[in-house]
């Protein structure tokens, strides 16, 4: 059983993997949230932020079909959302901007990124208090 304390959180999934992808949107749903998305390129993810200001938390894939996700990694962190970085490839390391953010590794169990999700958007709240 997953907790609910994405209840009536919008979060953004960023995938390229259909079945990842839906994965992802099966745990973020049963936690409550509401999954927008996926999105497979950084075009397709970048234009929804513009139009979705109400988005609580990101999941970031960083090998996109166009690309890594550095350009909505960037675009999240000037909005001050919360983001965590989904990928095959965690044995090497991020990006100076992103060397912080959490990343949880592939494969992995839904609820390792709601309890991810659910830390942020919580610490966001904290230092917005």
């Amino acid at each position: 059983m997953l907790p609910t304390d994405l209840a009536g959180r919008s979060i953004l999934i960023v995938e390229d993997d259909w079945f990842i992808a839906s994965y992802i949107e099966s745990g973020v749903s049963q936690a409550g949230g509401t999954p927008i998305g996926p999105f497979a390129t950084n075009a397709d993810a970048l234009a929804t932020l513009d139009r979705a200001p109400s988005i609580a938390a990101a999941t970031l894939n960083i090998d996109l079909d166009d690309g890594p996700s550095w350009p909505i990694a960037q675009a999240l962190a000037r909005r001050a959302i919360p983001f965590v970085f989904i990928s095959a490839r965690v044995g090497s390391s991020l990006p100076a901007p992103f060397g912080d953010r959490p990343i949880v590794a592939k494969p992995f169990a839904t609820h390792q990124v709601v309890a991810v999700l659910t830390d942020l958007i919580a610490a966001t709240r904290e230092r917005s208090a």
